[in-house]
């Protein structure tokens, strides 16, 4: 069902919505599934339109109420264009919350597997999947790790039935280096001409196999340093309280962003205001009478200054 190959569901709420066998279906489908949902309230009682408290109470007697409870904030549509420009702007920010990044870490680079491993367990809020991506050809002995990361990262990627979205490749002293390095590189090669990305993660732990950033050129296949590999800065991987940071960067890579409180996020827009009307950046237009009168005062100011510069002095 296409619930099914969803990777959200927005429910457009408008009068009758929860007495719609085939709404009803397809909310069902997607509590099932755990899809995130997506609510979207039509305000309008013209346009079929309901107040929100009715289409809760309809919702609550078809024993759905878990369609509020999963649904978060429910955004309004109103019916001028402007206001629903901003609702349009945050529905696509949720579709983008919902969309998982794909990692792939390859047998044949030494670490990688561990680095993932260690990505996940900083950041709990993960499901693994072990089917393997379809888009590159299956090396033998090779494993194929799969992360599906949701809240509080807001991820961007495709669903790993279609194609994965990232490559970790981990450097390190034993990176391209013997056999497994020629195999290594077949497979950066391959990734790289579909089009995934490659997740440059540079290990400066010296406990962990971690070199200098110079020695890499001299084990890296020359093919793939000309055609820029290491173009992009790479993830660095420091030990000790910095490693946190790092795990944080490589976040920052596959789409995460910090996850904030509606309290902060609202002193944040309050700030914003009040910077803007401090700055005057406010504009608004004015008739041509307001600018005529704004001309006339300006013009008698000057010429009040200029005559009052004017008057001699009094001598005693």
């Amino acid at each position: 069902m296409y619930v099914a190959a969803s990777q959200c569901v927005l429910l457009f709420l408008s009068k009758g919505y929860f007495f719609s066998p085939n709404c009803l279906k397809e909310v069902d489908a997607a509590l099932e599934g755990d899809k995130p949902l997506i609510l979207v309230h039509e305000s309008d009682i013209k346009k079929g339109g309901a107040p929100l408290e009715a289409l809760r109470a309809d919702c609550e007697s078809k024993e759905r109420i878990a369609v509020f409870e999963k649904g978060g904030e429910v955004l309004p549509w109103h019916r001028v264009s402007d206001f629903q420009l901003l609702t349009l702007k945050m529905i696509a920010v949720r579709v983008l919350h919902c969309m998982p990044s794909y990692l792939y870490a390859s047998d044949f680079n030494p670490g990688a597997a561990e680095m993932v491993e260690e990505f996940v367990e900083r950041f709990k809020e993960v499901t693994v999947t072990q089917e393997p991506p379809p888009c590159l050809q299956p090396n033998r002995n090779s494993r194929r790790l799969t992360r599906r990361l949701s809240a509080p990262l807001a991820m961007l990627g495709l669903d790993h039935r279609e194609e994965l979205t990232h490559m970790v490749l981990y450097l390190n002293d034993q990176t391209f280096v013997g056999e497994m390095g020629q195999h290594l590189a077949r497979e950066v090669k391959q990734a790289r001409a579909l089009g995934i990305e490659i997740l440059l993660v540079h290990e400066n732990d010296p406990a962990h196999g971690g070199c200098a950033f110079d020695k890499l050129f001299q084990t890296t296949p020359e093919e793939l340093v000309s055609e820029g590999l290491y173009h992009k800065v790479a993830v660095a991987c420091h030990p000790g309280p910095h490693r946190a940071v790092s795990l944080a960067l490589i976040a920052k890579e596959v789409g995460g962003v910090k996850k904030r409180s509606k309290v902060a996020a609202a002193i944040q827009s309050t700030r914003s205001a009040a910077s803007s009307v401090g700055s005057g950046r406010f504009t608004y237009r004015r008739s041509s009478k307001q600018r005529s009168l704004s001309n006339f005062f300006a013009a008698r100011s000057r010429s009040t200054t200029v005559a009052s510069t004017e008057l001699p002095t009094s001598s005693v």
